[in-house]
This record gives structure tokens, sequence and C-alpha cells, in this order.
């Protein structure tokens, strides 16, 4: 994470500072890693504004706060490059353009929904997400509980679809659906 080259003296501009985090915040998809990781390298590599020391010190003062770790560490990077001011651009250069986007993806996907054919498209989508999920989970229980993939040592896992499956058909499971009320039936058939 250290880099050779020396910390640039220079302050940036509040303009600037909003750009860059801008940057990050529009280009960090994966979550906090991608993100500790671009703006690592915006603010130590490519701006050198940091040094190592500094941005790690706004990486453990961060992590005290509540909430988001890293706008918080954008917040304290903004305040140490140009004080309150910068600390302020910095969180609008993070959060506003992020927010807009996904105010614009909102806005589609509810249009894409009160449309027939986009409607019947996510139908379509959901159910294939459910089995890929399904079947990523199956394929890593079988390669967990046998340490091979492809053997059937699964079956014998109490979180297996087939344990659970005997569990189902147990007599006590029986006994409590048949007492359950008929309208409970009808809410999940077609």
């Amino acid at each position: 994470m250290a880099s050779a080259a020396p910390v640039a003296r220079g302050r940036p501009s509040i303009p600037r500072l909003i750009f860059v985090f801008a940057k990050i915040g529009l280009l960090s998809f994966g979550g906090g890693s991608s993100t500790l990781v671009l703006m690592q390298q915006e603010c130590m590599e490519r701006t050198r504004w940091l040094s190592a020391d500094d941005f790690a010190f706004t990486y453990a003062l961060s992590r005290m706060y509540s909430g988001i770790h890293l706008v918080a560490q954008a917040v304290l990077i903004g305040y140490l490059l140009r004080g309150l001011m910068g600390a302020m651009a910095s969180s609008l250069g993070m959060l506003v353009p992020s927010t807009l986007v996904t105010i614009v993806f909102t806005i589609f996907f509810v249009q894409l929904t009160s449309n027939p054919i986009g409607g019947a498209v996510l139908d379509g989508v959901l159910p294939a997400t459910a089995g890929l999920t399904l079947a990523v989970g199956y394929r890593l229980t079988t390669e967990e509980i046998t340490g091979h993939a492809g053997r059937r040592g699964w079956r014998r896992s109490p979180l297996s679809p087939a344990a659970s499956w005997r569990s189902a058909r147990s007599a006590s499971i029986r006994r409590w659906w048949s007492s359950c009320p008929a309208s409970w039936g009808s809410c999940c058939s077609g």
C-alpha cells in the first residue's frame, strides 16, 4: 500500500476534490474493498495528496465512527487536505453522483416493470436467479462436505435438500400442516 513516490505538497482545489471523490464513488463496484483500493490509488499514487501514514490514519480513524466507514474516510481525507470545505467537498463527491445514478436506475426499473414485455423479462429473470443461487449453493455444499466436486456425500448433511425433505415428511409437520386453515394453501397455489 505504501508508495515510494514523495507526497505532493500542494493542496487540491475544492472542485478537484469533488471530481476525484465522485470518480471513486461512481467507479467502485463490489463493496468496500474496491472502494478502499480506488481511494488509496487516487489519494496516494495518482495525486500523491497523502502519505501511507496519513492514509492509514484516516483509515483507522474512520473505523471509529458509526455509519459508512468509507464516506467517513473520504470526509477525513478532505478535512486533512482542505479543512471543513474539503470535508464537505469529499462527502458531496462521494455521495451525490452515485445517488443520482441510483435514482435514474430506479426510474428505469419502475418503467421497465410497468411495460408488459419488461415485466415478463423480469418475471423470467427472477426465477433464473433463484435457480442459479440454488445451483451455486448445491455445488459449494457438495464440495464442502465431501472435499471433492461431484461426490454425493451431501445427502448426509443436515442442510442438504434431501435432509430437508426427510424432515418435511415427518409426522409432526404433517399434523401441523393439516391443522392449518385451508386459506393458507390457496395463497401459495398458482
